[in-house]
């Protein structure tokens, strides 16, 4: 009797963590799937992309499921790797997971963000606590802001220290539709975006060379990459960049809309969004 107890227990968990005032995780076809569904249909592949809106907490609650699942159904070999941190504090994220520093220290080091505590706190101290690894992704905020002044070219005064924290160049600045999506969200007037489009394409290689980098690194591993949504939606931006870098890289795109938003799409607009859709109440 207690077995069957637990079982049903453990059942309602798994099903209110996934729909029931929480989210749903739809795939391709608009099908809802369990969690554990997703994580089987995911955990073979080299790169997971996670795409979120920043001040959605149901959506980091899913991230941290996500991981932790798929941690599990790996039996460890999972990278967690995060827009969140800069390239350059990576030595610093290193020192905390190792327990060298306190987590104070590490907060203020690794510059962290203002919802840290509450929505990204979860995940690094998981792999924390799980020896794992966590790679600091973003291009140091300040060469971003030189270059949505200055141009890609400003970059070329850098030196080699400087370098070191940004993508090989040159950077592919892409063009089609990844350019447009970023045209209509800065309000569809392109005329003086070009140095800002340029910092977002520098802001996309450096994600995907620091992905590429701790694919190679962790064989064998699926990394799992916390991100805006806008830089991955329909496989653009980082997921493009990615790819350029490393071809033989598979890869999965996660999505998390807020329902308002999703419902607000057609079933054509949803289906190219992303592999799966989280969405979010």
């Amino acid at each position: 009797m207690r077995k069957i107890v637990q079982v049903i227990i453990a059942v309602n968990m798994m099903v209110c963590s996934n729909v029931f005032g929480q989210y749903t995780i739809m795939n391709k076809s608009g099908e809802t799937i369990p969690l554990l569904s997703l994580i089987n249909q995911i955990k073979d592949v080299s790169v997971v992309f996670f795409g979120e809106q920043h001040d959605d907490s149901l959506a980091h609650k899913a991230q941290y499921d996500v991981l932790s699942e798929l941690h599990k159904a790996k039996n460890g070999k999972v990278v967690l790797s995060m827009e969140m941190f800069e390239s350059d504090v990576q030595y610093i994220v290193d020192e905390y997971l190792k327990g060298q520093i306190t987590e104070q220290s590490f907060k203020t080091d690794a510059r962290s963000w203002p919802n840290y505590e509450k929505d990204y706190k979860p995940m690094v101290e998981y792999m924390k606590a799980q020896k794992g690894h966590v790679v600091a992704a973003n291009a140091p905020r300040r060469y971003v802001r030189m270059v949505s002044r200055n141009g890609l070219s400003i970059l070329k005064t850098l030196d080699k220290k400087a370098l070191s924290f940004l993508p090989s160049m040159p950077i592919d600045t892409l063009t089609g539709r990844y350019y447009e999506r970023f045209v209509e969200i800065m309000g569809g007037h392109s005329t003086g975006l070009s140095k800002i489009y340029h910092a977002q394409c520098l802001w996309d290689a450096s994600m995907a060379q620091n992905i590429a980098s701790a694919a190679k690194k962790h064989k064998n591993s699926t990394v799992i990459h916390m991100v805006g949504k806008f830089h991955c939606e329909e496989s653009l931006g980082t997921v493009q960049q990615l790819q350029k870098k490393n071809k033989k890289l598979t890869v999965k795109n996660i999505v998390a809309l807020k329902k308002t938003e999703f419902e607000g799409l057609t079933q054509e607009d949803r289906m190219k969004r992303a592999d799966y859709l989280i969405v979010t109440d």
